[in-house]
Protein backbone atom coordinates (compact mmCIF):
# COMPACT_ATOMS: atom_id res chain seq x y z
CA UNK A 1 0.00 0.00 0.00
CA UNK A 2 0.78 3.71 -0.71
CA UNK A 3 2.55 5.54 2.16
CA UNK A 4 1.51 8.86 3.03
CA UNK A 5 3.78 11.13 4.79
CA UNK A 6 1.77 13.98 5.29
CA UNK A 7 1.28 16.37 8.49
CA UNK A 8 -2.11 19.28 8.71
CA UNK A 9 -0.23 21.82 8.97
CA UNK A 10 -2.70 23.46 11.65
CA UNK A 11 -2.16 20.85 13.92
CA UNK A 12 1.38 22.63 15.23
CA UNK A 13 -0.77 25.09 16.10
CA UNK A 14 -1.31 23.10 19.36
CA UNK A 15 -1.56 24.72 22.43
CA UNK A 16 -0.79 28.31 21.04
CA UNK A 17 -4.40 29.20 21.62
CA UNK A 18 -7.28 28.19 23.18
CA UNK A 19 -10.53 26.69 20.79
CA UNK A 20 -11.45 29.97 20.88
CA UNK A 21 -8.83 32.51 21.09
CA UNK A 22 -11.05 35.85 21.53
CA UNK A 23 -14.35 35.38 22.72
CA UNK A 24 -14.86 38.98 23.16
CA UNK A 25 -14.60 39.28 19.26
CA UNK A 26 -18.50 39.04 19.41
CA UNK A 27 -18.51 42.61 21.08
CA UNK A 28 -16.53 44.17 18.04
CA UNK A 29 -12.84 43.47 18.68
CA UNK A 30 -10.45 42.46 16.52
CA UNK A 31 -7.79 39.57 17.26
CA UNK A 32 -4.75 38.21 15.05
CA UNK A 33 -2.14 35.71 15.48
CA UNK A 34 1.04 35.01 13.52
CA UNK A 35 2.78 31.97 14.72
CA UNK A 36 4.88 28.93 13.86
CA UNK A 37 6.39 25.66 15.24
CA UNK A 38 8.65 22.77 14.46
CA UNK A 39 7.80 18.85 14.57
CA UNK A 40 10.76 16.27 15.56
CA UNK A 41 9.43 12.59 14.71
CA UNK A 42 12.44 10.58 16.18
CA UNK A 43 13.15 6.97 14.80
CA UNK A 44 10.31 7.39 12.21
CA UNK A 45 10.64 5.32 9.32
CA UNK A 46 9.03 7.88 6.91
CA UNK A 47 9.07 11.46 8.40
CA UNK A 48 12.01 12.86 10.08
CA UNK A 49 10.29 16.71 10.67
CA UNK A 50 7.71 19.48 9.83
CA UNK A 51 8.04 22.83 10.16
CA UNK A 52 5.05 25.25 9.81
CA UNK A 53 4.05 29.18 9.38
CA UNK A 54 0.24 30.45 9.60
CA UNK A 55 -2.05 33.73 10.50
CA UNK A 56 -5.04 33.53 12.65
CA UNK A 57 -7.60 35.96 12.87
CA UNK A 58 -11.12 36.45 14.62
CA UNK A 59 -13.74 39.59 14.15
CA UNK A 60 -16.88 40.63 14.61
CA UNK A 61 -19.49 40.45 11.83
CA UNK A 62 -22.44 41.96 13.63
CA UNK A 63 -23.91 42.09 17.29
CA UNK A 64 -23.60 38.77 19.01
CA UNK A 65 -21.76 37.03 15.37
CA UNK A 66 -17.81 36.86 14.79
CA UNK A 67 -16.16 34.84 12.02
CA UNK A 68 -12.69 33.20 12.69
CA UNK A 69 -10.04 32.51 9.55
CA UNK A 70 -6.94 30.38 9.59
CA UNK A 71 -4.52 29.76 6.98
CA UNK A 72 -1.20 27.87 7.29
CA UNK A 73 1.54 26.54 5.17
CA UNK A 74 3.12 23.07 6.01
CA UNK A 75 6.84 21.59 4.77
CA UNK A 76 7.65 18.06 5.74
CA UNK A 77 10.85 16.79 5.29
CA UNK A 78 10.58 12.74 4.79
CA UNK A 79 13.42 10.62 4.89
CA UNK A 80 13.18 10.29 1.37
CA UNK A 81 13.41 13.43 -0.08
CA UNK A 82 11.24 12.58 -3.33
CA UNK A 83 8.36 12.13 -0.87
CA UNK A 84 8.80 15.73 0.87
CA UNK A 85 5.49 17.23 0.67
CA UNK A 86 3.80 20.43 1.04
CA UNK A 87 0.65 21.42 2.42
CA UNK A 88 -1.99 24.14 2.69
CA UNK A 89 -4.59 24.01 5.90
CA UNK A 90 -7.39 26.41 5.33
CA UNK A 91 -10.28 27.05 8.45
CA UNK A 92 -13.12 29.07 8.35
CA UNK A 93 -16.14 29.36 11.32
CA UNK A 94 -18.83 31.36 12.16
CA UNK A 95 -19.56 31.94 16.07
CA UNK A 96 -22.87 32.92 17.66
CA UNK A 97 -22.72 34.24 21.15
CA UNK A 98 -26.20 34.69 23.53
CA UNK A 99 -26.11 34.64 27.20
CA UNK A 100 -24.98 31.65 28.26
CA UNK A 101 -24.68 29.98 25.02
CA UNK A 102 -22.30 29.78 22.10
CA UNK A 103 -22.90 28.12 18.87
CA UNK A 104 -20.17 27.57 15.68
CA UNK A 105 -19.70 26.03 12.58
CA UNK A 106 -17.13 25.63 9.77
CA UNK A 107 -15.18 24.14 7.37
CA UNK A 108 -11.18 22.66 7.06
CA UNK A 109 -9.89 22.33 4.14
CA UNK A 110 -6.86 20.68 2.61
CA UNK A 111 -4.66 20.90 -0.05
CA UNK A 112 -1.65 18.71 -0.29
CA UNK A 113 0.96 17.55 -2.84
CA UNK A 114 -0.18 14.27 -1.44
CA UNK A 115 -3.06 12.68 -3.36
CA UNK A 116 -4.33 10.52 -0.81
CA UNK A 117 -5.08 13.67 1.20
CA UNK A 118 -5.32 16.23 -1.18
CA UNK A 119 -8.88 17.81 -0.85
CA UNK A 120 -10.14 16.56 2.15
CA UNK A 121 -12.64 18.62 3.96
CA UNK A 122 -13.86 18.60 7.37
CA UNK A 123 -17.29 19.94 8.54
CA UNK A 124 -17.45 20.82 12.19
CA UNK A 125 -20.34 22.01 14.85
CA UNK A 126 -20.35 22.87 18.42
CA UNK A 127 -22.87 23.69 20.55
CA UNK A 128 -22.03 24.84 24.56
CA UNK A 129 -24.11 25.82 27.26
CA UNK A 130 -22.85 27.53 30.13
CA UNK A 131 -19.16 29.66 30.37
CA UNK A 132 -16.62 28.96 28.64
CA UNK A 133 -14.16 30.46 30.88
CA UNK A 134 -16.96 29.17 34.03
CA UNK A 135 -18.43 25.68 34.70
CA UNK A 136 -19.88 24.64 31.21
CA UNK A 137 -21.02 21.73 28.89
CA UNK A 138 -20.72 21.36 25.45
CA UNK A 139 -20.93 18.69 22.41
CA UNK A 140 -18.72 18.84 19.39
CA UNK A 141 -19.18 17.03 16.04
CA UNK A 142 -17.19 16.71 12.82
CA UNK A 143 -16.89 14.54 9.78
CA UNK A 144 -14.23 14.19 7.47
CA UNK A 145 -14.21 13.12 4.06
CA UNK A 146 -10.90 12.19 1.97
CA UNK A 147 -12.31 11.51 -1.61
CA UNK A 148 -8.31 10.52 -2.39
CA UNK A 149 -8.00 8.01 0.35
CA UNK A 150 -8.23 4.66 -1.36
CA UNK A 151 -11.47 4.18 -2.55
CA UNK A 152 -12.43 6.94 0.02
CA UNK A 153 -12.67 7.22 3.91
CA UNK A 154 -15.25 9.10 6.12
CA UNK A 155 -14.74 10.07 9.50
CA UNK A 156 -17.44 10.55 12.30
CA UNK A 157 -16.34 12.31 15.34
CA UNK A 158 -19.04 12.87 18.59
CA UNK A 159 -16.85 15.05 21.40
CA UNK A 160 -18.60 15.96 24.42
CA UNK A 161 -16.66 17.86 27.31
CA UNK A 162 -17.52 19.54 30.79
CA UNK A 163 -15.67 22.11 32.58
CA UNK A 164 -15.40 24.39 35.71
CA UNK A 165 -13.60 27.06 37.29
CA UNK A 166 -12.15 25.52 40.29
CA UNK A 167 -11.25 28.88 42.03
CA UNK A 168 -11.67 32.78 40.70
CA UNK A 169 -8.85 34.78 42.05
CA UNK A 170 -8.64 38.39 42.56
CA UNK A 171 -7.06 40.42 39.30
CA UNK A 172 -8.64 38.18 36.89
CA UNK A 173 -6.63 35.14 38.18
CA UNK A 174 -8.02 31.56 38.49
CA UNK A 175 -7.55 27.71 37.82
CA UNK A 176 -9.84 26.07 34.80
CA UNK A 177 -10.37 22.35 34.28
CA UNK A 178 -11.82 20.32 31.71
CA UNK A 179 -12.58 16.73 30.41
CA UNK A 180 -13.49 15.83 26.84
CA UNK A 181 -14.04 12.47 25.52
CA UNK A 182 -13.46 11.67 21.45
CA UNK A 183 -15.68 8.74 19.66
CA UNK A 184 -14.67 8.46 16.39
CA UNK A 185 -16.40 5.87 13.83
CA UNK A 186 -14.64 5.41 10.67
CA UNK A 187 -17.41 4.84 8.01
CA UNK A 188 -14.90 2.85 5.41
CA UNK A 189 -12.44 0.11 6.01
CA UNK A 190 -8.63 1.55 6.73
CA UNK A 191 -5.89 -1.23 6.02
CA UNK A 192 -3.01 -1.48 8.88
CA UNK A 193 -0.71 -3.87 7.22
CA UNK A 194 -0.54 -7.09 8.63
CA UNK A 195 -2.90 -6.16 11.01
CA UNK A 196 -6.02 -6.46 8.86
CA UNK A 197 -8.47 -3.67 8.83
CA UNK A 198 -8.40 -0.95 11.60
CA UNK A 199 -10.50 -1.03 14.36
CA UNK A 200 -13.20 1.42 13.21
CA UNK A 201 -14.41 2.64 16.65
CA UNK A 202 -11.79 4.20 18.53
CA UNK A 203 -12.56 6.29 22.35
CA UNK A 204 -10.15 8.62 24.12
CA UNK A 205 -10.05 11.23 27.47
CA UNK A 206 -8.42 14.60 26.74
CA UNK A 207 -8.19 16.25 30.35
CA UNK A 208 -7.23 20.71 30.30
CA UNK A 209 -5.69 22.71 33.31
CA UNK A 210 -5.26 26.03 32.79
CA UNK A 211 -3.91 27.93 35.56
CA UNK A 212 -4.24 31.80 35.36
CA UNK A 213 -2.44 34.63 37.12
CA UNK A 214 -2.19 37.70 34.95
CA UNK A 215 -0.23 38.72 32.92
CA UNK A 216 0.81 34.87 33.06
CA UNK A 217 -1.24 31.99 32.27
CA UNK A 218 -0.16 28.41 31.70
CA UNK A 219 -1.98 25.48 30.13
CA UNK A 220 -1.60 21.74 30.28
CA UNK A 221 -3.29 18.80 28.65
CA UNK A 222 -3.03 15.18 28.56
CA UNK A 223 -5.02 12.55 26.82
CA UNK A 224 -4.88 8.73 26.43
CA UNK A 225 -6.60 6.23 24.32
CA UNK A 226 -7.10 5.36 20.58
CA UNK A 227 -7.30 7.75 18.17
CA UNK A 228 -6.83 7.93 14.23
CA UNK A 229 -8.15 10.93 11.75
CA UNK A 230 -8.99 13.09 14.61
CA UNK A 231 -10.36 16.43 15.02
CA UNK A 232 -9.19 18.49 17.65
CA UNK A 233 -9.11 21.55 19.44
CA UNK A 234 -12.61 22.24 17.39
CA UNK A 235 -11.74 21.88 13.41
CA UNK A 236 -8.10 24.05 14.14
CA UNK A 237 -6.66 20.27 14.57
CA UNK A 238 -7.34 17.25 11.99
CA UNK A 239 -4.61 14.55 11.88
CA UNK A 240 -4.70 13.40 8.19
CA UNK A 241 -1.49 10.79 8.94
CA UNK A 242 -2.17 7.16 8.75
CA UNK A 243 -1.12 6.80 12.31
CA UNK A 244 -2.44 5.40 15.27
CA UNK A 245 -2.08 7.72 18.12
CA UNK A 246 -2.59 6.41 21.74
CA UNK A 247 -1.88 9.37 23.87
CA UNK A 248 -0.01 12.44 24.16
CA UNK A 249 0.76 15.48 27.10
CA UNK A 250 1.88 18.77 27.12
CA UNK A 251 1.58 22.62 27.81
CA UNK A 252 1.36 26.37 26.22
CA UNK A 253 2.97 29.43 28.64
CA UNK A 254 1.62 32.57 27.58
CA UNK A 255 2.04 36.31 28.66
CA UNK A 256 -0.43 39.55 28.09
CA UNK A 257 2.80 42.23 26.54
CA UNK A 258 0.77 45.29 26.86
CA UNK A 259 -0.92 47.36 24.10
CA UNK A 260 -3.02 43.91 23.49
CA UNK A 261 -0.08 42.27 22.55
CA UNK A 262 0.12 38.49 23.22
CA UNK A 263 3.32 35.88 23.15
CA UNK A 264 3.49 32.81 23.86
CA UNK A 265 5.36 29.29 23.65
CA UNK A 266 4.25 25.62 23.59
CA UNK A 267 5.77 21.88 23.42
CA UNK A 268 3.52 19.02 22.95
CA UNK A 269 4.42 15.15 23.21
CA UNK A 270 2.61 12.93 20.77
CA UNK A 271 2.73 8.63 20.92
CA UNK A 272 1.43 7.22 17.98
CA UNK A 273 2.44 4.49 15.90
CA UNK A 274 2.15 4.48 11.73
CA UNK A 275 -0.40 2.14 9.83
CA UNK A 276 1.14 -1.01 8.66
CA UNK A 277 3.97 -0.90 10.96
CA UNK A 278 4.86 -2.06 14.61
CA UNK A 279 7.02 0.17 15.83
CA UNK A 280 6.05 2.50 19.02
CA UNK A 281 6.78 6.12 17.88
CA UNK A 282 6.75 9.68 19.57
CA UNK A 283 6.92 13.35 18.26
CA UNK A 284 7.81 16.28 19.41
CA UNK A 285 6.12 19.72 18.88
CA UNK A 286 7.67 22.89 19.57
CA UNK A 287 5.64 26.39 18.66
CA UNK A 288 5.30 30.01 18.95
CA UNK A 289 2.83 32.58 18.76
CA UNK A 290 2.24 36.69 18.71
CA UNK A 291 -0.43 38.33 18.05
CA UNK A 292 -3.26 40.75 19.07
CA UNK A 293 -6.08 39.21 21.45
CA UNK A 294 -8.21 41.83 23.10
Amino acid sequence: MTRRFVLVAIGLLWGACDPLPCPRACAGDLSALVYGAGTSYGTSRAKESAATAGIYAAASAAPGHALELDLARTAIAARVDSANTEQIDLTVSWIRTLPGRRTRAGVHWIESSDPWSDAALTLFASELAGSAHRSHADLELAYTRYPHYSSGLGVLQISPGIGRAIYDATGGGGLHGSLRMHYIRLLDPVIDGAHGDLDRNMISVEADLAFLRPPWSLRCTVWSGRQSFAVRRSGFLVFNLSELHSGGYGATLRRRLGAGFTASVGAFREQFRELGFDDPLASTTFSATLGILP
